[in-house]
C-alpha cells in the first residue's frame, strides 16, 4: 500500500511533478489537463438509415499551469518563437489500483497563456494552452490510429510520482 502524502491536511494523488527538456529539469508544475474526443458521423447514402459510420474527427486539447519562474526558464530554453516549436511530453505515474501508467503527448506546441495571482502566499503562476495534433497515448494505446510524422521535436519528459493511500 502506498504511503499517503498530506498537504494542508488533504490527500492529493500526485506528490511530485516535474519535467525535463534537453537534460534540464523544470519544476513547479501545478496541473496538467488533457482532453480528447472522437466524433464519428453516420453515412446515409440513399437509405433512410445509416449504412456506415465515418472514422470521425479527432480533436485533442490541453493546458498546464506552472510556477512563473519555471515558465520563464522553459521558454528561455526553447528560445525565440517558442510557440512554434513542437514539444514531446511524457508523464509517468503510479496509482495503487491502476499500477504504473504512462501518458505521452507528441508534437504539441505552446499557445500562450494567462498569469494567475492567488490570494495568500501562493506563487505567481502561468497557465499555458497546448495545441495537440497527434493522438494522446495512454499506456501505448490511442483513441485513433495515426503515425506521427513530425520530426525534430524538443524532447520533454514529465515524471509524476503518485502517492495515494487507500
Amino acid at each position: 500500500m502506498a504511503e499517503q502524502t498530506l498537504l494542508n491536511g488533504k490527500a492529493f494523488q500526485f506528490s511530485n511533478v516535474s519535467f525535463k527538456a534537453g537534460g534540464r529539469t523544470f519544476l513547479g508544475l501545478n496541473s496538467i489537463n488533457l482532453k480528447e474526443e472522437l466524433t464519428p458521423e453516420g453515412v446515409e447514402s440513399n437509405a433512410p438509415y445509416f449504412v456506415a459510420q465515418t472514422d470521425g474527427i479527432y480533436r485533442a486539447s490541453g493546458d498546464f499551469e506552472q510556477v512563473y519562474s519555471e515558465w520563464i526558464r522553459l521558454i528561455t530554453f526553447l528560445g525565440d518563437g517558442y510557440g512554434q516549436k513542437p514539444i514531446n511530453l511524457s508523464m509517468t505515474g503510479f496509482h495503487p489500483l491502476l499500477s504504473t501508467f504512462t501518458v505521452v503527448v507528441k508534437n504539441f506546441t505552446l499557445m500562450g497563456g494567462d498569469f494567475a495571482l492567488k490570494a495568500g502566499a501562493a506563487p505567481l503562476t502561468q497557465k499555458c494552452g497546448m495545441f495537440i495534433t497527434d493522438p494522446i497515448e495512454v499506456n501505448g494505446l490511442t483513441l485513433v490510429k495515426r503515425s506521427s510524422g513530425v520530426s525534430g521535436a524538443a524532447s520533454v519528459a514529465v515524471s509524476v510520482s503518485a502517492a495515494l493511500g487507500l
